[in-house]
C-alpha cells in the first residue's frame, strides 16, 4: 500500500446494544491443536516433552473489576466422529490422529471487553520437566 497510489481503505467497527452471542458445541466448533515439529510442521502430540491445560473463561466486569468463573475442559485425542456432520466429508482424509481436541464442548462465547460480559476459551501448553524415561508428565 505504500508505493501504490489512489489507495482506498475502509474500517467499521460496531457496538451494539445486544451482547453478541454464540452457541458453541461439538457439532459447531470441533478444532484442533497441537504443537508442530519446526522443520516438517507436522502436528505431534508427546506428553513426555509438552502437556496442554484448556478452560473456558466467563466474565462479568462490576465496577471496574472483572469477576472470572473459570471451567477446565477436558481434552482428548481428536475423533472425526466427533465433527459435526457439514464439517466430517472435509476433514476425513486430513492427519487427525495427532491433535489435541475439547472432549465436550457446550458452551457460550459471548461479548468482548467493551461490554460487561465477555467469554473465551484458553489454552496452555507446558514443557514437561524432571521425569523419567518412560513417564509421562
Amino acid at each position: 500500500m505504500i508505493n501504490k497510489r489512489d489507495v482506498t481503505f475502509y474500517d467499521t467497527i460496531a457496538y451494539l446494544e445486544e451482547i453478541p452471542e454464540i452457541d458453541v458445541k461439538n457439532e459447531n466448533f470441533y478444532g484442533g491443536f497441537a504443537l508442530e515439529h519446526p522443520e516438517t510442521y507436522d502436528n505431534f502430540i508427546d506428553e513426555t516433552i509438552y502437556y496442554p491445560k484448556a478452560y473456558y473463561k466467563i466474565g462479568k466486569l462490576e465496577v471496574d473489576d472483572w469477576i472470572w468463573n473459570i471451567k477446565e475442559i477436558e481434552l482428548e485425542k481428536c475423533q472425526l466422529e466427533k465433527f459435526g456432520s457439514t464439517y466430517k466429508d472435509k476433514f476425513k482424509n486430513k492427519k487427525l490422529n495427532n491433535l489435541y481436541f475439547f472432549k465436550n464442548v457446550n458452551d457460550k462465547l459471548l461479548g468482548h471487553f467493551n461490554y460487561d460480559y465477555y467469554s473465551f476459551y484458553f489454552i496452555q501448553l507446558f514443557p514437561c520437566r524432571n521425569i523419567t524415561e518412560n513417564s509421562k508428565c
